[in-house]
């Protein structure tokens, strides 16, 4: 009789243990800026927020390229997860430096965001 006990007690137990492995992946964007080759050096901050009217930053990344730029290379894709579904791409920081001098395009918009500034393109997805 005990041991019917014991056995209905691990079946309650299991049935009210929440499961770990129902958990869906982690939400994510991927943003990548890639340089032309008349840009030397192009570097960008961008917010990721909940929406145009929700302003909460769920995530950022800071992304460079070109010969002359931190990371030196043509094309910088990063992979971020965020704390939350990210619907809008808010760029902070925006320098390009060419041949003509330097400028930015700061600016923003819905997800899938594609945005080009003196032959740098960032696009967030």
């Amino acid at each position: 009789m005990k041991s019917w006990h014991a056995l209905l007690l691990v079946g309650a137990i299991s049935l009210a243990a929440p499961s770990v492995a129902m958990a869906g992946p982690a939400p994510s964007v991927t943003a990548i800026l890639a340089c032309d080759r008349s840009v030397g050096a192009a570097t960008v901050h961008v917010d990721f927020q909940v929406s145009l009217f929700n302003p909460t930053v769920v995530g950022s990344a800071d992304l460079s390229c070109g010969p002359d730029s931190v990371s030196g290379l043509r094309t910088d894709r990063q992979k971020i997860v965020t704390t939350g579904v990210a619907r809008w791409a808010n760029v902070t920081t925006s320098i390009v430096v060419d041949g003509a001098g330097s400028g930015g395009c700061p600016g923003g918009g819905q997800l899938t965001f594609k945005d080009s500034c003196r032959g740098a393109t960032l696009t967030v997805r």
